[in-house]
């Protein structure tokens, strides 16, 4: 089976830049422009058996990307869950650690 990836991003240009990598890689991508809906989605494709990893912006509408991991670590504690975001390293990073991500990268990036 083919990794399956949910990007939660709301920005189209930051989504599309990251989609072409993964789709190059070989990966299958979905999309989730807020974070409710992330955790939705993640949810539905974690029950599924078919989610191998999330990469999720901090600063999403209707739910934070700090907040949308806290509440997929209730169904999914030991998913792989990247936070790909413009904010700098320092508080962030601590931030993101204690909500629940397993790893930290910033916008923009080189590849």
């Amino acid at each position: 089976m083919m990794a399956h990836v949910l990007y939660a991003e709301d920005d189209d240009g930051c989504y599309t830049s990251v989609e072409l990598i993964l789709r190059l890689e070989g990966y299958t991508i979905s999309r989730a422009k807020d974070g409710a809906e992330a955790v939705e989605v993640a949810r539905n494709l974690y029950q599924l058996n078919d989610l191998s990893l999330i990469i999720m912006d901090l600063a999403l509408p209707k739910l934070t990307g700090l907040d949308a991991v806290k509440k997929i670590r209730e169904f999914a504690p030991n998913l792989p869950i990247m936070a790909l975001t413009a904010y700098g390293v320092g508080s962030a990073l601590e931030k993101c650690t204690q909500a629940g991500f397993d790893f930290y990268t910033q916008k923009p990036f080189n590849t």
